[in-house]
């Protein structure tokens, strides 16, 4: 999975608004339990696609973060007392 992680981590940095490539990314973070990359990178996401697009990611991508939070029991970090400010 290393060598999928860092195929992926790429494929985010070639198309960094791509909401597919960001899924994709982010399963690949969460199979290897990487849970403060995924925050920082879909922070990092979220930003670019309203810099450059003037939006909010899509419901669909919430919900993928979302499951993953509720199916693993990671908080997000908004609900972790260790967040970064």
């Amino acid at each position: 999975i290393p060598s999928a992680a860092l195929f992926a981590k790429h494929a985010h940095e070639a198309a960094p608004i791509r909401e597919d490539v960001m899924a994709v990314y982010v399963k690949v973070l969460t199979r290897q339990g990487r849970y403060a990359e995924i925050w920082g990178a879909y922070r990092e996401f979220s930003q670019q696609l309203f810099d450059v697009m003037g939006t909010a990611p899509s419901a669909k991508l919430r919900m993928l973060l979302e499951a993953i939070q509720s199916e693993e029991g990671v908080p997000s970090p908004e609900n972790r007392s260790d967040r970064l400010l």
